[in-house]
């Protein structure tokens, strides 16, 4: 027992080489996620046995922090776990406030974008992956840091190209605004007619305006509008409700049993079922339009009555 260690030393190593937190250390201890970081627990007259053993499992209701107060640690493990380079992870808290830049330093939209993102899997020490607990764990667990690092890489890009193709697109129209300035309203007015248009970068999310034509509906008036072929329509959606947050469907979700149409309708493209395609799928919206909205029918199908 002499290379045994307490809790608070054995955070205080890990925090020098690894920069970590307590709630970390609780995910490596339950080994959920990736490598497991042993730890010992003192049972009976001073015996200590692998936490694990025998379901002698410190993490106990919702708390997992404070019970690492009572655990114990081997130095040449604690050496030999740093030197494997474990996964690393990062909690919601954490997150939120590493993302808020994203966000325009707004906590509520952070918060709702952490959600959206579907990439995200959450880890918890005492409930395991979403999937585990229905997918409502949110804010209780923690992310992988590596996939964190990927979206913000993607964010980056899609900055980058976004700027560029600004500045590209800005060129392209002043450049077409002189060309028709000089243009005489006769005699080049053919000219003009046959030019090729320039389409002007659009200044609105138009994806929100368009999530904003719809009213909530249920799993069972969505099964009506983008049935599967070869299926049980209503049972099909019913089974991706289930596992909304495993396949994304959550990112749809308004609350508990209620969806958005249209961003539905965009997951039900990613499926990949036969017989379906955007157009298909902006006509059945189109036509599913509640009364409030139909004036804006063309943003779906492109037609102008």
């Amino acid at each position: 027992m002499d290379d045994l260690i307490e809790y608070r030393a054995a955070k205080k190593f890990l925090d020098d080489k690894l920069k970590t937190t307590e709630h970390e250390i609780a995910l490596w201890v339950s080994g959920v996620g990736g490598l497991r970081l042993d730890a010992y627990i003192q049972v009976g007259t001073g015996r200590l046995i692998l936490f694990a053993d025998n379901g002698h499992n410190p993490f106990k209701g919702d708390n997992y922090v404070s019970p690492l107060e009572s655990l114990y640690f081997k130095q040449d493990e604690l050496n030999q776990f740093v030197e494997q380079s474990p996964k690393r992870f990062i909690s919601f808290d954490a997150l939120v406030e590493r993302w808020l830049k994203y966000n325009e330093n707004d906590i509520s939209k952070t918060k709702n974008y952490i959600h959206r993102k579907h990439e995200l899997m959450e880890y918890h020490p005492i409930k395991g992956v979403p999937d585990s607990i229905n997918g409502e764990g949110f804010e209780r667990g923690l992310f992988s840091l590596s996939v964190v690092e990927a979206v913000e890489r993607e964010l980056a890009n899609t900055s980058c190209n976004a700027t560029q193709n600004s500045e590209a697109e800005y060129e392209t129209i002043n450049d077409t605004y002189y060309q028709i300035k000089s243009l005489t309203v006769i005699d080049d007015i053919q000219q003009f007619a046959t030019a090729e248009i320039v389409t002007l970068p659009v200044t609105i999310d138009l994806e929100e305006s368009l999530v904003s034509l719809f009213d909530p509906v249920t799993t069972e008036a969505l099964s009506k509008m983008f049935p599967t072929p070869k299926t049980d329509s209503t049972k099909k959606w019913k089974e991706w409700q289930y596992r909304a947050k495993k396949n994304g469907l959550i990112n749809s979700r308004v609350s508990n049993s209620m969806f958005n149409p249209y961003k539905a309708g965009m997951w039900f493209l990613t499926r990949k079922i036969e017989g379906w395609d955007l157009a298909r799928v902006n006509r059945v919206l189109g036509n599913n339009l509640p009364t409030r909205s139909l004036d804006e029918k063309h943003l779906l199908t492109g037609e102008i009555d």
